[in-house]
């Protein structure tokens, strides 16, 4: 089932993102 991989996949690289987001110093570099 390649949509529910997919869907996992943006799901685990939203939590990264947050995740990153709030223990960065900067958040602003990331998004840059």
């Amino acid at each position: 089932p390649l949509r529910s991989r997919a869907a996992k996949a943006i799901g685990f690289i939203d939590m990264m993102i947050d995740y990153s987001l709030a223990n960065a110093p900067l958040p602003k570099e990331l998004l840059a």
